[in-house]
């Protein structure tokens, strides 16, 4: 690289490579790169890998990775890594495991942020956070989210229960996942403009795996295309798939 472009590689371009090969699903590959890295990694790339390991269920590299990102990364009061941790021990089970890292979170006064989405309709900016129902038309929406969800069932949708990161039974953790930020903003888009318009909507966090396919759902039943902006990339729903394919 800087034989033919005179630019030293620095940590951001590692960080696409690590990137590339655990969206590629060469999760081995990627560790490897990083371990051999002439500079030292940060967060960000460990916490890239482990993201790659959950999506291609590769728990058992996760698990391993993120030991040794408690070991040597967490003296600092990093938010997004002990979130991710928490995640990935949900998922695989490991409630107790998630419990000691959330007791780290308390002890060190780290806190995630509310989920919060936000859509303009008719020049006015209207925002959402999960499970809110302080809005003016908040039984309008709920009805129309009860309404959605009849539909998406019909077409075989069915709420990704896994992504409720609590020990609650089934129909609880379709509750919470209906109450998510997106999809009230979302339900409030289909109410408020003309069918066959575009819906934009804008989130402070990674959308969860629901509702991406929630919405690539939507997009097809009621033939709408949706930007939606989370905080890792613009997703593109239209006639049933996103512009991501599927991972972010």
């Amino acid at each position: 690289m800087h034989k033919k472009y005179g630019v030293w590689p620095a940590i951001q371009h590692y960080g696409c490579v690590v990137d590339l090969l655990a969206r590629a699903g060469r999760l081995r590959d990627a560790e490897e790169f990083i371990r051999k890295m002439p500079i030292e990694p940060d967060e960000v790339l460990w916490r890239t890998l482990i993201w790659g390991c959950k999506v291609h269920k590769d728990m058992n590299r996760a698990e391993r990775l993120i030991k040794r990102l408690e070991c040597q990364k967490l003296e600092s009061n990093d938010c997004e890594s002990f979130v991710l941790i928490g995640n990935v021990y949900a998922s695989a089970g490991k409630w107790h495991d998630k419990a000691r890292t959330r007791e780290l979170m308390n002890k060190r006064g780290l806190v995630k942020p509310p989920g919060s989405s936000k859509i303009e309709i008719y020049g006015k900016i209207h925002e959402f956070i999960a499970g809110d129902s302080s809005h003016p038309e908040a039984e309008k929406i709920y009805s129309k989210l009860v309404e959605i969800e009849k539909k998406l069932r019909e077409e075989g949708y069915q709420p990704k229960v896994s992504e409720v990161l609590l020990e609650i039974d089934d129909e609880e953790k379709a509750f919470q996942l209906s109450h998510h930020s997106e999809k009230l903003a979302l339900a409030f888009g289909l109410i408020k403009t003309s069918p066959g318009s575009e819906i934009r909507i804008a989130k402070n966090l990674r959308s969860c795996e629901d509702c991406h396919a929630f919405m690539k759902v939507i997009s097809k039943i009621y033939q709408r295309d949706i930007i939606m902006r989370d905080r890792i990339l613009f997703h593109h729903f239209s006639n049933g798939d996103c512009s991501c394919r599927d991972y972010w």
